[in-house]
């Protein structure tokens, strides 16, 4: 499976904190980052070869996307 962005500068920059709002520390744990983990998590586990194509800056959330790949 090949995860790519259809953007030559970023593969993907991760979250827009400015959309969080006034959300604090431990509502941001439980909502976005354990279910990013969780997403992460399947792609890693997934029975097929996986294949993140960074054509540009991968930061954040972003990087851990690519990181979850077995091939960058």
């Amino acid at each position: 499976m090949l995860i790519r962005s259809a953007s030559t500068r970023y593969f993907c920059s991760g979250a827009d904190i400015g959309e969080w709002g006034d959300i604090d520390a431990e509502a941001m744990g439980s909502r976005f980052i354990r279910a990013g983990n969780r997403v992460f998590r399947r792609i890693a586990e997934l029975d097929v070869p996986t294949i993140s194509v960074l054509s540009g800056n991968a930061l954040g959330g972003g990087l851990e996307l690519a990181l979850s790949c077995d091939f960058r």
